[in-house]
């Protein structure tokens, strides 16, 4: 829900369910943070909706990540480790000749990841013949008010709160979210008509979850599964626990 909202209801972009002909040109789609759970279903949303190239910021050694992209319409993966500038710099090579891109989603807005992002949409815009008024980048934490020193002023950050599909609105207290009230509240549609075309592509096998290890014994399991939480043993996958497992439940 948190990586369709940003997309398609605070970025407008087109849904999965009616998008435009594959032969329409798209502005590239930048998703840092690519191989969380929210950054895979970011992009393959956006595939299913012919949004291309996908520029996916992650960790090269993400192999489930590779699956999801297509080469041959000019998706790619960037390291984030190589450091903030040289993967700026590495973006700006892979788009020369290209519409600058419009949308970028943080998958991990934390520690002001989103400020190197908002300066790259500025920086490929400034270097466009035709460049967008305003870029907009899509955040997913509330902790932050995203006033940061540094951000260029043409950029729009918006905070996606998955609540929105449940209430229609936003707590007063969140940062930068949308000044339209009725298209928040429209949120709440907009996740029931989604929650049934994923129902749909899962039948069909046009979607798929995100990679999971069962962990055995039900609630019995919790303790250990958040122990190699903590250790940093889980990555690239969910932990998922069956409660009809339970010993004594």
């Amino acid at each position: 829900l948190t990586a369709a909202i940003s997309l398609f209801r605070r970025q407008s972009l087109p849904t999965p369910w009616s998008p435009f002909p594959p032969s329409n040109t798209f502005t590239p789609l930048v998703i840092y943070g690519a191989s969380s759970a929210l950054g895979c279903f970011a992009i393959k949303l956006a595939s299913l909706s012919h949004i291309h190239p996908i520029i996916a910021i992650c960790s090269p050694s993400k192999d489930y990540v590779r699956t999801l992209l297509d080469d041959s319409k000019g998706d790619k993966i960037v390291d984030y480790r190589q450091g903030v500038e040289v993967w700026k710099e590495e973006i700006q090579r892979l788009l020369v000749g290209q519409h600058p891109p419009m949308n970028a989603l943080d998958a991990i807005s934390a520690n002001g990841t989103w400020i190197p992002l908002a300066q790259l949409l500025t920086d490929l815009s400034i270097n466009s013949v035709d460049p967008p008024t305003h870029p907009k980048l899509s955040v997913v934490s509330g902790a932050a008010q995203y006033t940061d020193e540094g951000i260029p002023d043409n950029i729009d950050i918006i905070y996606t709160y998955v609540g929105t599909a449940h209430y229609g609105a936003y707590k007063p207290s969140m940062p930068q979210k949308p000044n339209d009230k009725d298209e928040v509240n429209a949120d709440i549609e907009f996740a029931w008509v989604l929650i049934r075309y994923v129902g749909r592509m899962l039948a069909l096998g046009k979607f798929t979850g995100h990679p999971c290890e069962i962990i055995p014994s039900g609630l019995g399991g919790v303790e250990r599964g958040l122990n190699r939480l903590k250790a940093g043993q889980v990555k690239g996958k969910k932990l998922v626990y069956r409660m009809g497992e339970t010993i004594g439940l």
